[in-house]
C-alpha cells in the first residue's frame, strides 16, 4: 500500500445511517440503497448496492505446465470467451471447497496443491460480492465435467503464452477471468524468480 492511501485510510471511511432492501430475486440476486454518510459530512440518500453470493475460481496447472481454461458463451458479454472454472460459494462451503467443486464439475479435473491468491470485490462502487482466486497445482483429470450449468463448455489446456495470448487479444470478456488470469501469470513470473534466485545463490555458495 502505498504512503499516501495509508494516510487516507483512517479517515476515509463512509458511515451507513440506513439500508432497505428493494427486491430479492429466486436466484439470489438483489438489490438495496443505503443511505450514507461521507467524511466531509454530507449524506448521500440513494446509493445503490447489489447482492450477490460470492464465488471462488481456480487457476488451475497441470503436470505438465498447461492452465485448465473453459471456452464458453457469456451472456454478459453477449459472446463466447476464455475464462476460468468458477461458480457461486454454496451455504455450507468454504471458498476452497467451493473452488474444488467447481473445478471438477466443470473440467474434471482434481489437483493436489491449493493455494489462495486473493479475495476481491466485484464493484468498488456497488459490491455485488467477493471473488476468491485460488491456484491448483498438479491438476490432473478424474471424472468427465458435469457442471449442469446453461452454457455449454469446452475444456482447453493452454500453454502460458497461449493464456498471455488470450487475454492481450481480448479472448478473455470476463473481468474476474481476465483477473484470475492475470495473477496466475504473475504468480508463475514470481515462481520464476524465486527459483532464479535459488539457484544464483547455490551457485555462489
Amino acid at each position: 500500500m502505498s504512503q499516501a492511501a495509508r494516510e487516507t485510510d483512517g479517515d476515509a471511511s463512509w458511515e451507513v445511517l440506513d439500508r432497505r432492501m428493494l427486491f430479492r430475486t429466486t436466484r439470489d440476486i438483489a438489490v438495496a440503497v443505503e443511505t450514507v454518510r461521507l467524511p466531509d459530512g454530507s449524506v448521500v440518500d440513494d446509493y445503490y448496492q447489489i447482492v450477490v453470493g460470492d464465488s471462488a475460481s481456480v487457476f488451475a496447472e497441470t503436470c505438465d505446465g498447461r492452465v485448465v481454461a473453459l471456452r464458453h458463451y457469456s451472456h454478459g458479454a453477449r459472446r463466447f470467451c476464455i475464462g476460468l472454472p468458477a461458480g457461486r460459494i454454496g451455504p455450507d462451503e468454504s471458498p476452497v471447497e467451493a473452488a474444488r467443486r467447481e473445478l471438477r464439475e466443470e473440467t474434471g479435473y482434481d489437483a493436489a496443491e491449493w493455494k489462495c491468491l486473493g479475495s476481491f470485490v466485484r464493484n468498488g462502487n456497488q459490491g455485488g460480492g467477493v471473488d476468491h482466486l485460488f491456484l491448483a497445482r498438479n491438476a490432473r483429470p478424474v471424472a468427465d465435467p458435469a457442471s449442469g450449468d446453461l452454457e455449454a463448455m469446452e475444456v482447453l489446456l493452454l500453454s502460458y503464452p497461449e493464456l498471455r495470448s488470450a487475454l492481450q487479444d481480448n479472448e478473455v470478456c470476463v473481468l474476474a477471468h481476465a483477473l484470475g488470469i492475470s495473477m496466475g501469470l504473475l504468480e508463475k513470473g514470481n515462481r520464476r524468480t524465486d527459483e532464479e534466485a535459488q539457484c544464483l545463490s547455490t551457485e555462489l555458495s
